[in-house]
């Protein structure tokens, strides 16, 4: 039980860091865009 729960939240932090990862790069698409619509 104890290592099905840290299983969970090991599979809990890896989305969460993909999230945060996903969000950066759309971020930066976001900016490269904007820049390029500036040029």
């Amino acid at each position: 039980m104890v290592s099905v729960a840290g299983v969970v939240e090991k599979a809990k932090g890896d989305l969460e860091l993909r999230v945060d990862f996903i969000k950066g790069v759309k971020r930066q698409d976001k900016a490269l865009a904007d820049g390029s619509g500036q040029c």
